[in-house]
């Protein structure tokens, strides 16, 4: 008899679409479908069926609203769709649960971004890398965002874009040192 429950519950977990007909609040097996739901989000999310990811993360967070994981997934789901100031709600509630996440602050980043927030993206960027210096991607995003803002500056304030700039210097020539092959930074020196 134990061994019939423990396969009716492995199979309701197989049939995400009947969990989420019969997901209700008061419901005991509201943790189980909201298990399920996150199982095919994430599922959905690396096929990237933005959509469908969404929709499931959604159902998660109805279930348990101070998911983090939920909430950082269901913003990568809403990025994908281009949906970013969506997104960047999302990720801020992921970023106020977990802040000593890099992933949840480089998302947020890229979000601002594209919603045209340089500066508050450049800032979530930079927290990105003080928590894992070294993420190549984060700093060239970083590189790319302070050229932009310096541009933009240069049309506004131009002390400001004046110091943009040289921001954007020290960043690029501190790229190039950590990512130059040594034979050509002996080179560089010898001659």
């Amino acid at each position: 008899m134990e061994l019939r429950s423990i396969l009716s519950a492995a199979l309701d977990l197989l049939r995400p679409r009947k969990a989420r007909v019969t997901l209700d609040s008061r419901s005991e097996t509201h943790s189980a479908a909201a298990d399920v739901a996150f199982a095919h989000g994430w599922q959905s999310l690396q096929h990237e069926e933005f959509r469908e990811a969404e929709r499931a993360f959604r159902i998660v967070l109805e279930a348990r609203p101070d998911d983090a994981d939920a909430s950082l997934y269901l913003g990568i789901a809403l990025a994908g769709q281009a949906r970013h100031a969506e997104a960047i709600v999302s990720l801020r509630a992921a970023a106020d649960a977990r802040p000593l996440d890099a992933e949840v602050h480089w998302r947020l980043g890229i979000s601002l971004r594209e919603t045209g927030k340089l500066f508050l993206a450049m800032s979530s960027l930079r927290e990105a890398l003080q928590l894992r210096p070294g993420l190549y991607a984060v700093e060239a995003a970083l590189d790319e965002l302070v050229s932009a803002a310096a541009r933009s500056a240069t049309r506004t304030s131009p002390v400001r874009a004046r110091s943009l700039r040289r921001v954007a210097r020290r960043r690029s020539h501190r790229y190039t040192r950590r990512t130059m092959p040594v034979s050509s930074r002996e080179l560089r020196v010898g001659a």
